[in-house]
């Protein structure tokens, strides 16, 4: 009678290497298989393809290895030697590497192989222990720049501290990102990216802060006085000082921008060069009463 019809209630019940005791019958186990009326050692060597880790071999060295996306590999905290021929413990920050298989990293995706040395990877630094990596935010303690990068250039080191390069400033929204700085009509994020005076971020563009415009090189103050300047005339506008006035609108007629104005008694002005007028007990101003809204 073949082993395999034998009835069996545990391993020991059955006869010759590598049979087990399968639902009350001899079969063979992980690693054999059956050839005629024994089980053959079939075992697959390091590299090789695999349904499960029973199918894989032990190393000369005496490491067990695993199935791992179907091809048998070293166990956690091993790599295979240069020839696959066995396993061998990974490598240590500080210690030598041909690629970044070779180090450990028990935090994830935080180290690599960098100039041939187990490193950190760009914007983490070791632990005081060596054993792990952690991340370095702007203000954090640093040792070189590269544990501050996390985009190329934004960040370096600066006495021990972690901060944003030059032509950079920090993000209010994101702790760990610098801005590039940006000036009038340049792309921005936020409103201290905007370094030209008196601007503000409407994404994704710096523009002039409500109340100013942007007049030759600068955003100018428009609160409380009428700006006035002939479309094709390159001299800077005049301001009226004693004018009060919030510009809403402008349009452009016979080549003279004309500014439609909102003063206190809450009426549309428009300004005329050649116009004076009062209001009675209001104040004296120089824009034409304009019937038609701007």
């Amino acid at each position: 009678m073949c082993v395999s019809e034998l009835g069996c209630v545990k391993d020991q019940d059955c006869q010759g290497a590598g049979w087990i005791c399968v639902r009350n019958k001899c079969d063979c186990g992980d690693g054999y298989v059956k050839q005629d009326a024994l089980c053959v050692n079939v075992t697959v060597a390091l590299g090789g393809k695999c349904n499960t880790s029973g199918d894989c071999a032990m190393t000369p060295s005496g490491q067990t290895t695993r199935c791992l996306d179907g091809v048998c590999w070293c166990k956690g905290g091993y790599r295979p030697t240069a020839e696959k021929q066995d396993c061998v413990p990974k490598v240590r920050l500080g210690g030598m590497c041909n690629k970044t298989e070779d180090c450990m990293n028990p935090s994830g995706n935080r180290r690599e192989c960098w100039q041939g040395v187990c490193s950190c990877k760009a914007g983490f630094r070791p632990t005081p222990n060596k054993k792990d990596c952690v991340k370095v935010v702007i203000g954090g303690w640093c040792n070189e720049t590269r544990e501050c990068e996390v985009t190329s250039n934004t960040r370096r080191c600066d006495n021990n501290v972690c901060v944003c390069s030059p032509s950079y400033v920090p993000s209010r929204k994101n702790d760990n990102t610098c801005l590039k700085v940006s000036n009038y009509n340049e792309f921005c994020e936020e409103d201290h990216q905007c370094v030209s005076a008196n601007n503000r971020c409407e994404v994704p563009k710096c523009t002039c802060k409500k109340g100013y415009r942007w007049e030759e090189f600068e955003c100018v103050n428009c609160q409380g006085r009428l700006i006035r300047r002939k479309e094709k005339s390159n001299r800077r506008s005049i301001c009226r000082e004693t004018i009060f006035c919030t510009v809403i609108q402008e349009k452009f007629r016979n080549n003279i921008r004309a500014h439609f104005c909102k003063v206190p008694w809450d009426k549309q002005y428009r300004y005329n060069e050649n116009l004076n007028i009062s209001g009675g007990s209001k104040p004296s101003i120089h824009c034409a009463y304009n019937s038609d809204k701007p």
